[in-house]
């Protein structure tokens, strides 16, 4: 169905706007949390990768170096200091020296005047910034399956996750992994239903960056690359030239990234591989363990995936038609969850308590039919 261009500027509008205010929640939170471990190990690192063109270092071979590099882009330039990345030939000796962390390194760097914690801040923002390519991605695919309103409510549900307002402004691997690989996925399915080069060129560059942000698209890429392919194999058999661009294109991009070192990209991945099959200490629900629980991706699903979109989803399985007065019942009593959460005693929280059971009978009300007599 077509939309009018004022509906349309009006949804770009909105969404900009939001993809700002994710920004802005996650540039103004960063400062007031204090550095993680693995955040003070890979401070810098991707400085030394692009200056001197070597894996040589600990740290270089936790991950696929995009995010390294993409968190250092605010350091090329200044002075690197010779002794903070020199290491004896007897560490350098040991097998997992690439999988080590220096930790002791990263809190020099810190305490310096430059880069310092403002260059430690700048990092942070570097990566951050990686949502104004993820937001309006997630509004052009969400238009196209859903129109204006779908689009909508998927960038705010962007917006507002704590999740990915936790993470996004870390200086960790994770959001650019997620952001490239959404990127991946949704131009081949943009190019497999359009078969237009452009989005091919976008899919094959994509993917080889994919595979630059973490270990793991070795196996995401197939899962959602292959499947928009395979939907659309009968149109695709006469056109696979396109396909074969992007595979090159991805492959290129891939190389000139770590570059021109596969052995390196190898050789961390089977360190890794290693280190995970000797176990890793874990903690869940009052347990521990070195191996890990099967129902762990189940666990977090049900307690970290917002409120709000679990109501969307349960309401999609369920195809129930929520009106204005089941959204407004829904929304007081997630405000009053949210409150008691924030309340160190039960004592403290009867408004908050006032405000649940006031959702709840909003919601009661709304399951109310009136019948004819």
């Amino acid at each position: 169905m077509p939309h009018s261009n004022r509906m349309t500027w009006v949804a770009a509008a909105t969404a900009s706007l939001l993809v700002c205010v994710f920004f802005l929640q996650g540039r103004l939170s960063l400062e007031q949390k204090s550095p993680t471990f693995d955040e003070v190990s890979f401070f810098g690192v991707g400085q030394y990768l692009l200056e001197r063109r070597s894996f040589d270092i600990p740290t270089a071979g936790t991950h696929p170096p995009l995010f390294f590099y993409l968190s250092s882009l605010p350091q090329l330039g200044q002075p690197l200091d010779p002794a903070l990345w020199s290491y004896s030939a007897e560490a350098r000796a040991t097998p997992d020296f690439i999988l080590a962390s220096d930790y002791k390194r990263g809190q020099t760097l810190l305490a310096r005047d430059t880069p310092g914690i403002t260059g430690f801040n700048q990092s942070r923002t570097a990566l951050l910034s990686l949502c104004f390519l993820l937001g309006p991605l997630i509004f052009l695919w969400s238009w196209r399956l859903f129109g204006p309103w779908g689009a909508l409510v998927s960038v705010l549900l962007f917006a507002f996750d704590p999740n990915l307002l936790a993470h996004a402004r870390l200086i960790t691997s994770d959001f650019t992994f997620t952001v490239m690989i959404f990127a991946a996925a949704f131009f081949v399915s943009a190019a497999a239903s359009s078969n237009k080069m452009k989005y091919w060129v976008a899919a094959g560059a994509f993917t080889g960056l994919s595979l630059l942000s973490k270990h793991t698209a070795l196996a995401m890429v197939p899962l959602l690359v292959f499947p928009h392919l395979l939907h659309r194999r009968r149109a695709l058999e006469r056109t696979w030239q396109p396909i074969a661009i992007a595979a090159g294109i991805g492959a290129a991009v891939f190389l000139i990234g770590i570059q021109f070192d596969p052995e390196h990209y190898v050789r961390s991945l089977l360190l890794q591989l290693g280190h995970a099959s000797s176990g890793h200490s874990a903690f869940l629900l009052g347990e521990q363990s070195d191996r890990g629980w099967w129902y762990y991706h189940f666990v977090t699903l049900a307690l970290k995936t917002p409120l709000p979109l679990l109501v969307l989803l349960g309401a999609t399985l369920l195809h129930e038609r929520v009106g204005l007065r089941k959204w407004l019942g829904i929304a007081i009593a997630i405000a009053g969850v949210g409150l008691i959460a924030g309340e160190p005693r039960l004592g403290q929280a009867w408004g908050s308590l006032a405000l649940l059971v006031g959702g709840a009978l909003f919601w009661a009300l709304g399951q109310i039919r009136v019948r004819r007599l």
